[in-house]
């Protein structure tokens, strides 16, 4: 009687036609490693779906993403060039400004060359005052005080064309003030009214201003501030 070659626990396979087949223990290693294989593949991809669908749990946030930092852009300028209309007010607006600074250099030109004259006789009639005081042997009061009043006469005129020789009509601003609203009434040559007064050349417009020429053509007024235009 002969014993099978088999372990205690083995089972033989059968093979078709009912004979047994014996499997050998190098047979059982591999089989065993075979199965250990594929529960090890089967784990793994077990776990990877857990870790999935752990992360969706916890709050549904996907994975994060690095960090990148927005790059400010330069606000884009309208490069459209201007139309004809808008070029043509620009240029009108232009010559008209250019007229107005024409206009006020003509009449401060005007002024300093009348202040200038204005100096010059009052500096020639008080030299006559001095000359005929100075032949008399004792000068009366009368002719002291016309002396007096002769010199303030020359300081005034020599300071009104002081001031008006330091004025720059090119940095003057330009104002355009209607006649309604500057209550004016009237302009004349060196003359200008307003309201109930009548303004010349050297007189305060208002206080800190100081008119320096009036030109009755282009209905302009010149102070040390600025250039007043005014409209109907």
């Amino acid at each position: 009687m002969e014993m099978e070659n088999t372990l205690p626990g083995d089972q033989a396979s059968v093979a078709p036609g009912g004979s047994k087949v014996e499997m050998t223990p190098l047979g059982k290693l591999v089989m065993v490693l075979v199965a250990i294989g594929l529960a090890f593949a089967g784990w793994t991809y077990y776990q990877g779906q857990a870790s999935g669908a752990h992360t969706a749990a916890i709050g549904g946030h996907s994975v994060a993403q690095p960090v990148t930092h927005a790059v400010l852009r330069p606000p884009q300028v309208s490069t459209a060039a201007p139309t004809a209309e808008q070029v043509s007010q620009e240029l009108s607006r232009e010559r008209h400004e250019r007229a107005i600074q024409v206009a006020a250099w003509r009449a401060v030109s005007e002024a300093g060359r009348q202040q200038l004259a204005d100096l010059t006789s009052a500096m020639q009639s008080l030299d006559a005052k001095v000359d005929a005081i100075q032949k008399m042997p004792t000068p009366p009061r009368p002719a002291r005080d016309e002396i007096a009043e002769g010199a303030k006469a020359v300081h005034k005129a020599a300071d009104v064309a002081k001031a008006t020789a330091s004025i720059d009509v090119a940095s003057l601003p330009i104002e355009t003030v209607t006649a309604q609203a500057m209550n004016l009434t009237g302009f004349g040559k060196g003359v200008v009214g307003i309201g109930n007064l009548k303004l010349s050349v050297g007189q305060s417009l208002q206080q800190g201003e100081t008119i320096v020429a009036i030109d009755p053509e282009s209905r302009s007024i010149v102070t040390n501030r600025r250039i007043i235009n005014v409209t109907n």
